[in-house]
């Protein structure tokens, strides 16, 4: 059972919108199985630190506490707060820190959504793992910041997302046109032509040779 304070703390907060965002394998569990607060409390957007290859990064142990969400975890590089050069850091507080960054750009740039539905907005956008969602282990997958500021989402519209239709569509073809007559009428008008040209060729020709008394024509003649 959480600390009653603890449970002060996250109603207190959730009753005043704020997102609290919680780690699934925080440091210091120790046996596996037990729950996570205050990622195990109503409210609460719990987060599971992952590795670059997409496994868990706890040591073994894991909570009750189901992710909503999973986060870079392990082998991070990033400037080291004095001097010059680079840090490496690892743990579930970094996972929580991606999450918890992402919500407040989502905020940031659409300041009316409430807590809730900054949730619902991360949950959405994130990169989603193959199956059933939510994932065991990755929950609604790999939290996307950018998708998460810059997604339209239907249901924040007033529209409804369609359901995706299983069935194959049935495409109509329109009924290919019968010009077999029309072929034949012009095939007929130009036979007629033809022998109609060369009927007044031949009458034209027999009418000459008959004058001239079926003999060669001579060049005056022709």
């Amino acid at each position: 059972t959480a600390p009653a304070a603890l449970r002060a703390a996250v109603s207190y907060a959730t009753g005043h919108d704020v997102l609290v965002v919680a780690s699934t394998d925080p440091p210091g569990m120790t046996s596996s199985g037990a729950p996570s607060y205050p990622a195990a409390l109503p409210g609460v957007l719990a987060v599971a630190s992952i590795q670059s290859d997409g496994s868990p990064a706890s040591s073994g142990q894991s909570s009750t506490a189901a992710p909503a969400l999973a986060a870079p975890g392990a082998g991070l590089v990033s400037i080291a707060p004095r001097g010059n050069g680079n840090v490496v850091a690892s743990g579930s507080g970094v996972a929580v820190a991606f999450v918890a960054g992402a919500a407040t750009l989502v905020r940031d740039y659409r300041p009316s959504l409430k807590a809730a539905e900054v949730a619902h907005r991360l949950e959405a956008t994130a990169d989603h793992p193959t199956g059933r969602l939510p994932d065991p282990a990755l929950g609604y997958g790999m939290v996307d910041p950018v998708a998460a500021v810059t997604t339209a989402l239907p249901e924040e519209s007033g529209e409804s997302t369609p359901k995706p239709q299983n069935r194959p569509v049935e495409v109509v073809l329109p009924t290919p046109e019968n010009r077999r007559p029309t072929h034949l009428a012009l095939i007929t008008s130009a036979a007629v032509t033809g022998c109609a040209a060369l009927g007044g060729l031949l009458t034209a020709t027999i009418r000459r040779g008959r004058r001239r008394g079926w003999r060669p024509a001579t060049p005056d003649e022709t």
